[in-house]
């Protein structure tokens, strides 16, 4: 969720910031902006959910702050 917040920060100040661009340099940021989002997105369901032997993994963290992995909920 804060990876998407973040992004969505990005993607405004960008978009804030290229206003005052020419036509072409608006273009060369959206593009960049485009794949910094994909990337972004790839690596949380990526890194959020794994699958093995056809059961969903999904890491967790406990009080102790200890990171494991277990079947998705």
């Amino acid at each position: 969720m804060y990876r998407y917040m973040f992004s969505l920060l990005v993607v405004t100040a960008v978009s804030i910031g290229t206003s005052a661009c020419t036509s072409s340099e608006q273009r060369t940021a959206g593009y960049g902006v485009g794949g910094a989002a994909i990337g972004a997105a790839a690596g949380t369901l990526v890194g959020v959910a794994q699958t093995r032997n056809g059961v969903q993994y999904c890491r967790y963290r406990d009080q102790h702050g200890r990171v494991f992995e277990a079947p998705c909920r």
